[in-house]
């Protein structure tokens, strides 16, 4: 499940990284091909601009003169200063100004009666005209337009330019969350429909409106469908095959019991002891019966939601109430000790007292005569606040080799010791497992010195724990 989250940060930042990049390097093109634009429809008015302005410089120097022509120099001096140069024949300007540029370079272009247009080193342009009139000297105007200092691409940014970099980082983080929104939607659907199966729903399936999906992801919970459908009807098969084979062995086992009470009334010592012998491994075939009925209870299949809120002291007291019965036929005591008043858990049906029923019971087979079993309960607070209760079943018999603690959870596992003898199958302690396994809890063993103690952390429900984070 956490591979499913990750995935799906990792599709939100991926998404709106590209989606970043793509729209900034669009938006910052436009902006560069519009700059571009506006500078050379600047330069084109400039250029306009000046041939205007030498063809008053002509018209002037037709009319008026050399008089009127230093006039027109000097005004345009004062607003576009050092833009025109006028040179008489032996290359000096008439204002005793030094052009930025070789005369001796420029004079070849100027002897043209023309209006011209050159570049000029790649730094700007050159325009000009040979300004002749009857009986007056000649005079050469040049006008040089040199490109002007350009700022860096930073340095014309404007607040528009900001307003618009943050407008399309919101529209890409909307865009990517959209779309993560959508993908993680759609695998919490899936996801939910997992952990539904792990826990032995085979009932559940994935939403109709997944499935008449056309793409990959709903081919993907069509098989999902298809597999669940297929575990179920595997599921039932057995269970149906289970109870057949459990009901053909009791009809003739009920009948062999009967026989065997018959046979005894009427049989010598001897004859008895072996009737006695057919009747105990009788019984424990029905007990062995009885037990494989129980094999859905370890497998944790068709798990029903913890919906109940039981007191965890009463199920206590209950299971040790029904175990008081054997218990008392042996000499054996069973106690409980706990602080605690009440202890809420959620749970279902008796899946917690079918647990301590096993345990119990586990605990009176192997406990000698005149002894006690000792049952505690206390409260205990996880680093996360969790509170979970610590529920321990001790007994006084021999325990079990510590090879073996780690094992005796396992379904028909049996000790070949001492703690071996009686009639049981090894699948108490595994079904116990599986119900505190179920309830999210945890269960271990260990050897005490005398006996065997096993103990069972089990979570309290959620509301109990919202209500200790909140007093703290």
């Amino acid at each position: 499940m956490i591979a499913i989250d990750r995935f799906v940060n990792r599709t939100f930042l991926t998404l709106f990284l590209y989606s970043s990049v793509f729209c900034l390097a669009g938006m910052l093109a436009t902006i560069q091909n519009e700059e571009q634009t506006v500078i050379e429809k600047k330069i084109e008015i400039q250029k306009a601009s000046m041939q205007i302005h030498i063809a008053t410089a002509w018209n002037l120097y037709q009319q008026g003169g050399f008089a009127s022509l230093q006039h027109w120099l000097i005004e345009t001096e004062k607003e576009y200063p050092n833009r025109f140069y006028l040179f008489d024949a032996e290359k000096k300007d008439l204002l005793k100004r030094t052009p930025p540029i070789d005369i001796d370079e420029l004079w070849p272009l100027l002897q043209t009666q023309q209006v011209f247009i050159e570049p000029l080193d790649k730094n700007g342009i050159i325009m000009g005209q040979k300004l002749v009139s009857a009986d007056k000297p000649p005079f050469f105007l040049a006008g040089l337009l040199f490109s002007q200092y350009t700022p860096s691409f930073w340095e014309r940014r404007n607040s528009f330019f900001w307003k618009s970099i943050v407008g399309c980082l919101i529209l890409s983080t909307l865009f990517s969350a959209l779309i993560a929104w959508y993908l993680n939607a759609t695998l919490n659907q899936l996801k939910e429909f997992t952990r539904q199966l792990i826990e032995g729903d085979l009932s559940s399936r994935p939403p109709k409106w997944l499935q008449k999906r056309k793409d990959d992801t709903g081919e993907v919970a069509r098989d999902f469908d298809r597999l669940a459908h297929q575990l179920q009807e595997s599921y039932e098969a057995q269970q149906s095959l289970l109870k057949e084979i459990s009901r053909e062995l009791r009809s003739p086992l009920a009948r062999m019991q009967v026989a065997v009470e018959l046979a005894q009334q009427q049989a010598d010592h001897t004859i008895a002891r072996a009737l006695t012998r057919i009747e105990f491994e009788g019984k424990r075939l029905g007990s062995l019966i009885d037990q494989l009925l129980k094999i859905p209870e370890i497998s944790g299949v068709h798990r029903q939601p913890l919906k109940e809120k039981l007191d965890l002291l009463q199920v206590i007291d209950q299971t040790i109430e029904e175990a008081n019965f054997a218990a008392h036929q042996h000499s054996i005591k069973i106690e409980i000790i706990t602080p605690l008043k009440k202890a809420t858990v959620s749970t279902r049906n008796n899946l917690l007292k079918n647990a301590l029923t096993h345990i119990i019971q586990n605990a009176l087979e192997h406990t000698p005569k005149q002894s006690t079993i000792t049952v505690s309960l206390q409260e205990e607070k996880a680093s996360n606040y969790q509170t979970f209760y610590v529920l321990r079943v001790k007994d006084e018999g021999q325990g079990v080799p510590e090879r073996y603690l780690s094992q005796i959870f396992t379904s028909f596992f049996r000790v070949d010791d001492s703690r071996n003898q009686g009639n049981h199958t090894g699948l108490g302690l595994a079904i116990a497992k599986s119900a505190i396994e179920q309830h999210g809890g945890s269960i271990f063993a260990e050897n005490t010195k005398p006996g065997l103690m096993i103990t069972m952390r089990i979570p309290a429900t959620a509301a109990s724990n919202m209500e200790k984070i909140n007093l703290q």
